[in-house]
């Protein structure tokens, strides 16, 4: 069927979001400030400083909890990409994965 003439046709798309784990241990260099914690640059530890990657944006700050470990997480922008950065504040460990989104039609 064919719209009303005047009318506007909007196409939609979607777009599937996945968090792919990165292996390995990771270091993560951060500042406090105000009571708040914020990630400055993180790298893997086996190509240390070679590699390491500076973060542009905080996008998003949350907590959850994992068992009785409270986890902070960070949703950051950095070397074009868009990564998700979690703080296990029982274990003291920092966990990274990679964001990916590919359209979906």
């Amino acid at each position: 069927m064919l719209p009303w003439p005047g009318s506007l046709i909007i196409a939609t798309m979607a777009t599937i979001v996945q968090n792919r784990m990165l292996p390995g241990e990771i270091r993560v260099a951060t500042v406090f400030e105000s009571g708040n914690i914020r990630p400055v640059w993180f790298e893997q530890i086996e190509n240390a400083a070679a590699d390491r990657i500076f973060i542009k944006k905080v996008n998003l700050a949350w907590t959850h909890h994992l068992g009785t470990a409270k986890i902070l997480s960070f949703a950051v922008s950095a070397a074009d990409s868009n990564y998700t950065l979690e703080f296990d504040t029982e274990e003291l460990t920092w966990c990274l994965s990679l964001v990916v989104s590919t359209p979906f039609s």
